[in-house]
């Protein structure tokens, strides 16, 4: 926390510049602490304007009567800002610097903030001066960190301010009082990237482009690879409103062979498989307890389980666990249902078979337990 008494510590910073440079110091200090106050009053305006407040409300300086900041109030938080401006001007490394020395502040300036708070009426220079609000200003001069994009990490040198914020500072909730808060945003140089995935993605996609060709490939960016992504998009849409589904070889294999939907003409195509069941294999009506997509091979055309095929997903997921591997989608969704149907009974391990399945193959031994078809995967500690 810092006392700001915006004469006290004006006069110092004019001070420790040169002589002939003081008088156009007070110049611009008072334009721009001007510009401000004029933008925040007819933002100010603006917002009692939108909450309608009763012509007959006293005015003040408190939410709780919703009325426009004091001038006092707007004058000292510009004059804040200006300071902080002042003090981050000289100490910023311009992101094309190829210095790496970091420049330091005049040791005659006295660092204050980020919390900024006025001095007591008594110890004010303008006499009658009112008990303001604290300021928190969020800046980088004071929190680096926010130079870097935790998004796609770029770092301080692909990364500049863009200014103060044009409305008034937001009003916090202080612990004893209530406070404002004014915050500096800052704009990527480079273009955006609206998700860590796709920045991963990239560089995967660079690696193996690299792989393939060699140094014939020419790396994507992250915006190469969003503005693909739009292209497909707007593609796919103009397909889907002309009802055209064909391949670039006019093909409609790929589309048959999936999941029923209805898109090469009314009532669905021949070629597609029943509508009972998915790719998976697995019946529809199951789909609670064996959600979509399943490991190949344990649900066969919706009306059978290969036992064999279940128990070699059962090892495989056993070894991806053990290994910390990444689970593939129909992995992770086998061990849900293994979560939902395995249980454990007079210290045997059972898997509770689905109703109306055939299993594979037919000499498969199943257990009844409880009145319930069960398939018995061992006893408990078996490896």
């Amino acid at each position: 926390m810092s006392i700001f008494e915006p004469t006290t510590v004006r006069a110092i910073l004019c001070a420790a510049e040169p002589t002939g440079k003081r008088s156009e110091f007070d110049s611009k200090w008072d334009a721009e602490v001007k510009k401000r106050c004029t933008a925040w009053a007819s933002a100010e305006q603006k917002r009692i304007s939108r909450l309608k407040v009763p012509q007959d409300v006293t005015a003040g300086d408190d939410d709780d009567s919703p009325n426009a900041l004091s001038e006092q109030q707007l004058r000292w938080m510009a004059e804040v800002l200006e300071y902080v401006n002042y003090i981050h001007l000289p100490t910023r490394v311009h992101g094309n610097a190829k210095s790496v020395n970091q420049p330091v502040l005049n040791s005659t300036i006295p660092l204050l903030g980020p919390r900024f708070v006025s001095p007591p009426p008594a110890l004010s220079a303008q006499a009658g001066k009112l008990v303001l609000r604290p300021l928190n200003v969020v800046h980088e001069f004071y929190y680096p960190d926010l130079r870097s994009c935790r998004v796609c990490a770029a770092d301080k040198t692909q990364t500049s301010s863009e200014g103060w914020a044009s409305s008034v500072s937001r009003r916090v909730h202080g612990i004893s009082v209530e406070e404002l808060a004014c915050p500096n945003g800052l704009t990527q140089r480079r273009n955006r990237v609206g998700n860590a995935r796709l920045a991963k993605v990239t560089v995967l996609f660079n690696e193996r482009l690299a792989a393939e060709f060699g140094q014939k490939a020419v790396p994507k960016d992250p915006r190469a690879v969003m503005s693909t992504l739009s292209a497909l998009e707007t593609a796919a849409l103009a397909r889907l409103n002309a009802n055209n589904f064909a391949s670039q070889g006019g093909s409609l294999t790929f589309w048959t062979k999936q999941c029923s939907f209805e898109f090469t003409k009314r009532g669905g195509d021949s070629r597609n498989h029943a509508r009972d069941c998915c790719t998976d294999g697995a019946n529809v009506s199951y789909k609670e307890s064996a959600s979509y997509p399943q490991p190949p091979g344990v649900f066969l055309a919706g009306k059978r389980f290969n036992v064999p095929a279940f128990m070699g997903a059962l090892a495989r997921l056993q070894t991806i666990v053990a290994n910390n591997l990444d689970k593939p989608l129909e992995y992770a969704r086998f061990q849900d249902m293994l979560a939902h149907r395995v249980q454990i009974t007079g210290g045997v391990t059972y898997f509770r078979c689905l109703e109306g399945l055939v299993h594979e193959p037919q000499a498969t031994a199943l257990e009844e337990v409880d009145g319930i078809r069960m398939l018995r995967l061992g006893e408990v500690g078996d490896p």
